[in-house]
């Protein structure tokens, strides 16, 4: 009777942030977690039925097109979140199995657009590059009314354009990105919660001490392999695929950067707001953004925080 009873409060929660979501477009991680809660309280079949209620209650709301997408979105982050927090996995495997499940939802949610937009999966794609396209174009013109100089509408239209090569190079490891960041805000939002309902929960390490092993080397390793091998071939998927798995780990190795920098603001005791701004401007002041992923990668021979000895 308890878990009918939360089960149906919970899904009355979903249906309340989903429609929240769609007029302020700030609580799109945040839906998930109480189906994620549910099933870590009680189990994935009471999980799986409350899903489905919230995609009901949004369906009679909304339309069965966001009934749809709901239950998507719950069923796979929320219910895979759920089972990871109530096994009680270590924190790197929850993230991630639940990127898995994030990039699999975006996956979905993709195609029903395109579904919805009477496309196919590649004209669907195609339209979305032409709108970023027109949509900086837009900026530009904006940019021209302001009375912007000759050479600085000139370096604006070549951002727009090198923007939209990078979109259409990079896509994947964009939406990986994407994915990996959405798992790790529901992962976080998810355990804040049952922590202050007093669930247990399996500690998360220090970001300070966040390090990847040194096998991961050979991911940057092969990425840059590929991408000189397409380029040397003439085979652009090749290349592409090369660039992206570079990239990839390029983002990894800097988050690795930006730990090792965080380890030394703790250890002396700088605030973290401060900490904060200063990695903020490091990453966005070239050279020294070049810096951050290098130091993480040094990190796994060099060991700046002398964890092996910890």
């Amino acid at each position: 009777m308890r878990a009918l009873t939360e089960g149906a409060l919970l899904a009355a929660l979903t249906v309340v942030l989903y429609v929240a979501d769609v007029y302020t477009r700030i609580l799109i991680y945040v839906v998930p977690v109480p189906i994620a809660i549910l099933v870590v309280k009680h189990d994935l079949r009471t999980g799986l039925m409350a899903a489905a209620v919230s995609a009901l209650g949004v369906g009679l709301i909304l339309g069965p097109i966001d009934s749809v997408i709901v239950f998507v979105r719950v069923a796979t982050l929320g219910l895979t979140l759920g089972v990871c927090l109530a096994k009680l996995l270590p924190w790197p495997r929850t993230i991630a199995i639940t990127s898995v499940a994030s990039t699999v939802q975006i996956a979905i949610d993709f195609m029903l657009a395109a579904v919805v937009s009477k496309l196919s999966p590649t004209e669907f794609l195609g339209s979305m590059m032409d709108e970023f396209a027109a949509a900086g174009e837009r900026a530009v013109e904006i940019y021209e009314g302001m009375g912007m100089g000759e050479t600085s509408m000139m370096l604006a239209r070549q951002s727009v354009e090198l923007m939209t090569v990078l979109l259409k190079s990079f896509l994947p490891v964009i939406v990986l990105s994407a994915a990996v960041l959405g798992a790790v805000i529901v992962a976080a939002v998810a355990r804040w919660v049952l922590v202050r309902m007093n669930e247990k929960v399996v500690p998360v390490p220090p970001f300070a001490r966040w390090q990847l092993g040194w096998e991961w080397i050979w991911g940057l390793i092969a990425g840059i392999l590929l991408s000189q091998l397409g380029q040397w071939m003439g085979i652009e998927l090749i290349s592409t695929i090369g660039k992206n798995v570079t990239m990839g780990f390029a983002l990894l190795y800097t988050v690795q950067g930006v730990a090792i920098i965080w380890h030394f603001f703790t250890k002396r005791n700088i605030p973290k707001a401060l900490a904060v701004i200063v990695i903020i401007l490091i990453y966005l002041t070239p050279p020294f953004n070049l810096l951050v992923p290098i130091a993480g990668v040094l990190d796994t021979w060099l060991d700046f925080r002398n964890l092996a000895a910890q």
